[in-house]
């Protein structure tokens, strides 16, 4: 007898090309993930660096409409060196110029809670509405830095209040003078000289343009405008910032960060929980660096393997160093 057989036509995978499929699908996965993710970043980048640059031209503005720069903090005394300044818990910067930033209303409703600034103790329930301060300004916060949130409970025993990811650059100080400075020891390399007012004290003592109780004009930026920081990174691993002020005792380091060749305050130079360096030092979560503002508006990213003379001086405001390429 005679039999017709029909071969059998397969319509789906078999097991190897099933396996052959998804491990090229994994292969492409793993390519194109790492693109994905860098371009990711860099779209948070040009943000993070657009925000640089909007609070940048608001501190000149600022200084146009004034004559100064703001003062970096606003502390609960008068004083006219860094040992009587040691109070430091006040108004920052970034309250100062909220009108430049737009923000007239937060302006308003910080200006008229603190009887005009006038009242420090802004994280004092019983002297101030805190709700003001808990206000997040999208312009004060990386969006790199989102894993640490909106607001900045590490660096805040009062209040969870919103924090900035932008610092001023008090100049080429450690931390531990930010907090112990004595005299008018040569800080960072910079040179000091005479002192001849009260004024100038401060300056020697804090070579930067944004210090506390500081009212630096433009002119007195002889180093140049594009060779001078006026403004900085700071990330959540850094404990960040607060855009309205400083609530601890003697922390200006939460307003202010400074530009030590000192290994351990250099950007990105220390993780999570390894203070007090960290607290007074630049950094970001853009890979290789952290961006700056200087004190001609434009915006630069600095690597974390600057020269530390150069990232000295730059800090500085007036030492008459000679900067070259960074």
């Amino acid at each position: 007898m005679t039999m017709n057989t029909k071969r059998k036509i397969s319509l789906g995978f078999t097991l190897v090309e099933l396996l052959v499929v998804i491990a090229i699908i994994g292969v492409l996965i793993a390519l194109l993930l790492p693109a994905v993710q860098a371009s990711r970043e860099a779209a948070r980048r040009m943000s993070c660096q657009n925000n640089v640059k909007q609070i940048g031209l608001a501190l000149l503005n600022y200084e146009g409409s004034n004559g100064h720069f703001p003062p970096g903090l606003l502390p609960r005394t008068d004083g006219t060196s860094a040992t009587e300044l040691m109070d430091l818990q006040g108004f920052g910067w970034g309250a100062m110029i909220l009108p430049q930033l737009e923000q007239n209303q937060i302006y308003g409703l910080l200006s008229a809670a603190s009887d005009e600034f006038k009242t420090p103790r802004w994280w004092d329930p019983d002297d101030f509405d805190r709700d003001i301060a808990e206000l997040v300004i999208p312009a004060f916060v990386c969006p790199s830095d989102a894993a640490f949130g909106s607001h900045n409970e590490k660096r805040n025993i009062f209040g969870n209040h919103a924090k900035s990811n932008y610092v001023g650059v008090i100049g080429p100080v450690l931390n531990k003078e930010l907090i112990e400075i004595t005299d008018l020891a040569d800080l960072g390399g910079i040179e000091t000289g005479p002192v001849t007012t009260d004024e100038e004290r401060l300056e020697l003592e804090w070579p930067g343009i944004l210090f506390p109780n500081s009212k630096t004009e433009i002119r007195k930026i002889t180093d140049g405008t594009s060779n001078t920081f006026l403004i900085g990174e700071r990330d959540g691993d850094r404990r960040a910032s607060t855009w309205c002020g400083t609530d601890r005792f003697a922390f200006l380091n939460n307003q202010l960060g400074c530009t030590s060749s000192d290994p351990s305050y250099t950007i990105n130079a220390l993780a999570v929980n390894d203070p007090p360096q960290a607290w007074a030092s630049f950094g970001s979560l853009h890979p290789g660096g952290a961006l700056f503002a200087r004190a001609d508006g434009s915006v630069v990213f600095i690597s974390e393997e600057i020269d530390g003379r150069t990232y000295e001086m730059l800090g500085a405001k007036a030492d008459g160093g000679v900067i070259g390429e960074y």
